[in-house]
């Protein structure tokens, strides 16, 4: 195993100084922060203003991952730019879907021999379950970046 813990992005809107004073504890997914703690996953507060979007984008770039509760349209404005920024994320290695992005980010932390134990214990908890199909969406993805 990668003795450097996961890295992961909790993506929400906000403005300017919401962003500014973001703390796992000080938001409505404090128990998101909770838990991915509890795992020994490092989860940072990543705020989404559209106008503080190279900031982000920033951020993302040094992120394993990126949990995103973001409306496709947030006070009037479409989400688009912070799209941007996630697939430029998922290129950055070399990703073309979240099926390849989740496969390159476990096989850069374990073996191939513990690929299916390991999605299994960092996915089954308390957020929102992978498709029942997962571990074939994994696996078709595996071949595709061979």
């Amino acid at each position: 195993m990668n003795e450097h813990p996961l890295k992961v992005a909790i993506v929400y809107p906000g403005d300017r100084e919401t962003r500014r004073l973001a703390t796992p504890e000080n938001n409505r997914f404090a128990a998101v922060f909770a838990a991915f703690a509890a795992r020994s996953v490092e989860a940072h507060p990543a705020v989404y203003h559209r106008e503080e979007i190279a900031a982000l984008r920033e951020q993302l770039l040094g992120m394993d991952g990126a949990l995103v509760w973001v409306n496709p349209i947030e006070a009037g404005h479409s989400r688009a730019p912070l799209d941007a920024a996630l697939r430029e994320r998922m290129a950055a290695v070399g990703a073309h879907s979240k099926e390849e992005y989740l496969l390159a980010l476990v096989e850069a932390d374990c073996a191939a021999s513990e690929l299916e134990r390991t999605l299994a214990e960092r996915w089954d908890g308390p957020f929102a379950p992978l498709a029942p199909d997962w571990k074939e969406q994994v696996r078709q993805a595996a071949g595709r970046l061979k």
